[in-house]
């Protein structure tokens, strides 16, 4: 794991990132828009395909954040954004408790990470600083704390159904375990991969494959 100095992550470091936020909320436009903006990058949003396309012709942003349900669900708008500009760092904005079939569905798309409503604004800019100064150190993506060789046999055959998107009592019907003993394996891979939610352990074993 890279270890980042506080000082990494200070406004100034952001000066020259550009971030696009793609999103039919006006409101939450404006909120992400505005912290990021107070955290030195170049941030503003798009409501629509269109508006976004003309963002990526004036300049080719660092980083998007994207709508689940406008941005994936919909519209294919991480297969644009691959198609308009390569290696921009994509994260999805979804409600809470996303299914795992979501989840996968937006990690297969292309995004980093996932980030759940309530928006926890101060923690969004942090972990995107984060992804950036590590996605420039390493042609690899070292984000993952661990690797599947620490997981158990029944964590990865937990894991390998939470992939396909199946839910705790669909892995438990396939296991013939409780679907609360899926969750407590599903809990212990997180922690022994570094993950901090569904998402990113999704990633870190699709990465590790």
């Amino acid at each position: 794991m890279v270890d980042i100095e506080p000082e990494d992550l200070s406004a100034s470091a952001n000066r020259n990132r550009v971030l696009y936020t793609f999103s039919p909320d006006l409101r939450e436009c404006e909120n992400v828009t505005s912290a990021f903006a107070q955290q030195g990058y170049r941030a503003t949003f798009a409501q629509t395909i269109p508006a976004l396309s003309r963002l990526f012709d004036i300049r080719r942003p660092d980083v998007a954040l994207v709508d689940y349900e406008s941005g994936v669900a919909e519209d294919d708008v991480l297969a644009l954004i691959r198609d308009l500009s390569f290696g921009v760092r994509v994260f999805v904005i979804g409600n809470a408790n996303m299914a795992s079939d979501m989840v996968v569905r937006a990690i297969r798309a292309g995004a980093v990470a996932l980030f759940e409503r309530p928006l926890a604004l101060t923690e969004m800019t942090h972990v995107v600083a984060i992804d950036l100064r590590r996605s420039c150190s390493s042609e690899k993506n070292p984000a993952r704390c661990g690797s599947l060789s620490a997981l158990s046999v029944r964590e990865i055959d937990v894991l390998r159904y939470v992939m396909e998107g199946q839910s705790n009592k669909e892995v438990g019907l396939q296991l013939h375990i409780s679907a609360r003993t899926v969750e407590a394996h599903r809990a212990s891979s997180m922690k022994k991969l570094g993950a901090r939610n569904t998402a990113e352990m999704v990633h870190i074993a699709m990465m590790d494959r």
